[in-house]
């Protein structure tokens, strides 16, 4: 009796606090809140914690509170809230209840954008009714991508996010998709350049090192030209005995 006592206080608080969520400013209690905490997790639905999340983060109704925003955030991501997605890679992009963390921000942003190929974070559940949150996340992506640093700095993937963005109405995307696709040509003839002045470079040291190779021929035939006649003569106007002294004891003389 006593354990189905406290599972209808439990039921009954639980109806409490989501008659509140459904009001717009309706007063929450954090140590209600905080005990309810496993309740919502298993018996909550996404949106009910994302609501509970925007309550710490706004301060309405609950104390504000980024710590406790993200926690809730990160609880309702989990079950694939498209908005708890973009609040919690947010919250790693900008340090907002947590420090830093670039790395984490761009696995939310992947899953509310929908551009990661089977996300972690997300069911997909609310996608069609997260427009705008789709296009802040591929937005938000496009300039993590654009700008590199924690993250590997990579245009094409920037572009391929500012594309979905400006399709999911994204207005502001639509400048920095033109200007990103002018980064990358840009960077891609500097590139052409460099490597045509490397081509050129190493063409002229192949030609300059044929050109001392051939020279370096000449020379040696111009050489042998001029050795072998001299030998001849001298071995034809010397006397038997002066081989020795042209060619070394190796030649024996024979006779006067």
């Amino acid at each position: 009796e006593g354990r189905l006592d406290e599972a209808n206080r439990t039921i009954a608080r639980l109806a409490m606090v989501r008659l509140l969520l459904l009001l717009p400013e309706g007063p929450l209690d954090p140590k209600e809140m905080e005990g309810l905490v496993p309740v919502l997790d298993e018996a909550g639905n996404a949106e009910e914690l994302r609501k509970v999340a925007e309550r710490y983060d706004a301060g309405i109704g609950l104390p504000k509170n980024e710590v406790e925003a993200l926690k809730w955030y990160l609880r309702a991501a989990e079950k694939g809230d498209i908005m708890a997605q973009l609040r919690s890679g947010i919250a790693y992009q900008e340090g907002r209840g947590t420090s830093k963390d670039l790395p984490k921000a761009v696995s939310f942003l992947e899953s509310a954008s929908g551009l990661q190929p089977e996300p972690p974070h997300n069911s997909r559940s609310f996608a069609e009714t997260n427009t705008l949150a789709v296009a802040e996340a591929a937005r938000r992506l496009g300039d993590i991508y654009r700008r590199g640093g924690a993250v590997e700095k990579d245009m094409v993937r920037a572009i391929q996010c500012y594309k979905l963005a400006v399709e999911r109405g994204n207005k502001e995307a639509t400048a920095l998709l033109q200007l990103t696709e002018k980064e990358l040509e840009v960077s891609q003839r500097l590139a052409s350049a460099k490597q045509a002045a490397h081509l050129e470079e190493e063409r002229r040291k192949a030609e300059e090192l044929t050109r001392v190779a051939k020279a370096r021929t000449k020379d040696d035939k111009a050489g042998m030209h001029i050795t072998l006649p001299t030998i001849q003569k001298e071995i034809a106007v010397s006397k038997p005995a002066n081989l020795t002294s042209l060619f070394g004891n190796t030649v024996v003389a024979k006779g006067n």
